[in-house]
């Protein structure tokens, strides 16, 4: 199933008056956001910033941390408006939870303090913290575990939030492994209990070698069904809307399923000894998210893919193939660009991989003939894609966009249009494929809608 968003215009005869009319009501409603902003900021500076913060021993609660009032928003909830504002730590903190898979997230993706008025017209502060689980990815809500602690981390509640949008409260348990179940009002269909873990790691960008490891139990699970629990303590507000800002939203790219361990050692057998007798070529291959559209992205149909590996969506993927022959030898290579562990437009970099596409599929390839200095100022441009700190972004540095520039270190530039998805935008799949079907060709390329075997060959010592 495939969602778009349509904006149906029902005439173009609008008045001035009209026109005027909504300026004057977004103003105001502008004007009244900022005036409750500022008055949030001016209760937390006043009266929560001064308290005491007791040390702890856990990262995540005694590193100094500070509001972003920059980007502040006003949502409506059941108590009234409230402020939510991303929260900023002066250190970099990553965070691992054994619920959400292998991904690090940062802890300033997920932290948010949220300033409400009470039924009884008192400010009330709360930090919201949201751990994604593996679930995030299929759900437009926040799915996860989420920490309601006061500003100085000592725990109010604890939250467990499923993909269909149910919020639940866990039961925290400090200390152990042993999972418990508290009674529930009603005898429920269902009680699943699981104690979970969340571990951070720490360093620091002066000094690498100053680093460590921290842990602290994320309470014991006890799912009760079928009941839904949308204000989980008397006087706090639905919080589900407070866990919008650290949804995982539409799309994921997985890491690659065969990596490339040392690409000098996967190149080494090209040899740069120019000469007419030897002849290179790059083929550019792309894999289409819907063959024959310009489509970023779809729902894994079942058939290869990301699927297999538990991935929701399809993007497709482009990928290069080196070839180098002379006499009776040929030497082929396969390589493509991946992030390191999954990304998606809320977490958009990770640490780039190499991996071996060999057995990969696509739609349409473009073949080019070129030169020995070509090549390898191509093969150059790859060879960083397994250096540490060369970043994959979903925008800017993705799997199309790294192949376009390999090909551009040689010579060869491909116009390509900019793909956009929900939260981001950049080259992708769809649109280099429908732009090298509509390209005209230059005399040293051949293109191909027939996807056919393209293994590695070629050995050397």
């Amino acid at each position: 199933m495939r969602y778009a968003l349509f904006l149906i215009l029902p005439g173009l005869l609008l008045t001035c008056f009209l026109a005027c009319h909504k300026t004057s009501n977004e103003s105001a409603s502008k004007q009244r956001d900022e005036a409750t902003i500022d008055k949030a900021r001016q209760y937390f500076q006043q009266a929560i910033a001064p308290l005491p913060r007791p040390k702890t021993g856990n990262p995540r609660l005694d590193t100094d941390k500070d509001p972003d009032w920059s980007k502040a928003a006003v949502l409506s909830l059941s108590v009234g408006p409230a402020v939510l504002v991303p929260v900023t730590y002066t250190q970099k903190l990553c965070i691992q939870t054994n619920f959400g898979g292998t991904k690090l997230y940062s802890l300033n993706d997920l932290a948010h303090l949220l300033i409400y008025k009470d039924s009884a017209n008192y400010y009330q502060s709360l930090l919201i913290t949201g751990f994604p689980d593996t679930g995030a990815i299929r759900s437009t809500n926040f799915s996860g575990i989420a920490f309601v602690e006061d500003w100085a981390g000592h725990r109010i509640q604890q939250l467990k939030a499923t993909p269909d949008g149910v919020l639940l409260t866990m039961k925290t348990q400090e200390t152990g492994n042993k999972p418990t179940v508290t009674p529930a009002a009603t005898t429920p269909d269902v009680i699943i209990s699981q104690c979970d873990q969340i571990s951070g790691y720490n360093y620091s960008a002066d000094d690498p070698d100053e680093q460590y490891t921290w842990s602290e139990p994320a309470g014991c699970n006890n799912y009760y069904f079928p009941d839904p629990i949308t204000s989980p303590i008397p006087g706090l507000p639905d919080l589900r809307r407070a866990l919008s800002p650290v949804v995982l939203a539409t799309i994921t790219v997985a890491s690659g399923s065969n990596p490339i361990a040392n690409i000098q050692d996967y190149f080494k057998c090209f040899t740069n000894v120019g000469g007419a007798d030897h002849k290179y070529s790059v083929t550019v291959c792309v894999d289409q998210p819907e063959p024959g559209t310009r489509e970023p992205w779809t729902f894994s149909n079942g058939i290869g893919g990301t699927l297999q590996r538990g991935n929701p969506f399809d993007v497709g993927h482009t990928f290069l193939v080196f070839t180098e022959s002379y006499g009776g030898t040929t030497i082929t290579r396969n390589v493509g660009f991946y992030p390191k562990t999954n990304v998606n437009p809320k977490y958009p970099t990770d640490q780039g991989q190499l991996d071996d596409n060999e057995s990969s599929l696509y739609d349409i390839s473009l073949s080019i003939t070129v030169n020995d200095a070509q090549f390898f100022n191509m093969l150059n441009y790859v060879s960083q894609g397994n250096n540490p700190g060369f970043l994959y972004d979903l925008n800017s540095n993705n799997c199309t966009s790294f192949a376009l520039g390999a090909l551009n270190a040689g010579g060869v530039a491909i116009s390509t249009k900019t793909g956009t998805w929900l939260g981001g935008s950049g080259d992708d799949p769809g649109d280099l494929g429908e732009d090298i079907r509509n390209m005209a060709l230059q005399s040293n390329m051949t293109r191909s809608t027939t996807e056919s075997a393209h293994p590695n060959t070629g050995n050397c010592n």
